[in-house]
């Protein structure tokens, strides 16, 4: 089996797959991909005790603020794909929910589907938890007494086994319609310089501070 590079032709999903099927398939696969590239920057950035400490070095409030708000931001874009392919008005989402009722069972029999997005229901099922009691909304138990009504932290395996799930997903739909599927992982390393570039520029001011204050130390006679 092929694999698809990242930078797939929409029209080539909507000419072998369909409408909707294609598009919906290439929209919620520029959503994994995008995932999967903001997921490779939070981690390049956060997971690691020495680049966390360059950060709290160099601005440990705004570093703070940026690494809570970038974990929501992807908690909350993991969890907007679990959502029902509807809501209560009748209005679509773009979703896994979504892209199941497109599929033609004869392509792909229910039980595989079944399989997976039972995987996915598993692997996603943290991220729901905490939109819905600390993110997109605020839970009043939650938020007056949030040591009794606690909330389990989840690790930074959990969200990339949440990704995962998604992939293998889109993967089997691909595998069927296309012979072909997506290494999404690469996307984890494309723009990877960016954050990198980042740490490097910070560790220069750093040690740029440290010797001003050596040679202002050794100016002023102290």
């Amino acid at each position: 089996m092929d694999s698809v590079p990242i930078d797939q032709n929409r029209n080539q999903y909507i000419e072998v797959m369909g409408r909707p099927l294609g598009e919906v398939y290439y929209e919620l696969w520029q959503e994994l991909v995008w995932l999967y590239t903001k997921w490779g920057q939070y981690i390049l950035l956060f997971d690691s005790a020495e680049r966390v400490a360059l950060l709290n070095k160099s601005a440990p409030t705004f570093f703070y603020i940026f690494q809570k708000s970038f974990l929501e931001d992807i908690t909350l874009h993991i969890a907007r794909m679990t959502d029902p392919a509807a809501d209560k008005s009748g209005e679509k989402n773009l979703s896994f929910r979504q892209i199941c009722c497109l599929v033609d069972q004869e392509k792909i029999p229910n039980e595989e589907l079944t399989k997976l997005m039972k995987d996915f229901d598993t692997k996603t099922e943290f991220v729901k938890k905490w939109r819905h009691k600390k993110i997109a909304h605020r839970d009043l138990k939650f938020a007056l007494s949030p040591s009794t009504y606690k909330l389990q932290k989840f690790s930074n395996a959990e969200v990339l086994g949440a990704l995962q799930a998604m992939a293998k997903v889109l993967n089997l739909i691909s595998s069927k319609y296309l012979s072909s599927s997506t290494l999404f992982d690469l996307a984890m390393d494309s723009i990877q310089g960016d954050a990198s570039q980042l740490i490097h520029f910070l560790t220069l001011g750093i040690e740029f501070e440290d010797q001003k204050r050596k040679l202002d130390y050794a100016k002023d006679g102290f």
